[in-house]
């Protein structure tokens, strides 16, 4: 038998406020990137919704919202 390896500890959910709009880019965005298979368009998703996440964690740092 091998050694156990621990998993490594999840840190807790961040929360991040979005806009309706952003809110529907968001979701758009993410089914947009399951379904592609190219890579340029693939990190060109990921680049906008690491956009979208930043913006979101900015308002929720700004409005304090906590879990």
């Amino acid at each position: 038998m091998g050694d156990l390896i621990p998993f490594p500890k999840r840190e807790p959910a961040e929360v991040i406020v979005l806009t309706p709009e952003e809110r529907q880019e968001f979701a758009h965005l993410t089914y947009e990137l399951m379904k592609e298979d190219r890579l340029i368009p693939f990190l060109r998703i990921k680049r906008r919704l690491k956009k979208l996440i930043k913006r979101g964690l900015e308002r929720a740092k700004q409005e304090d919202f906590h879990k």
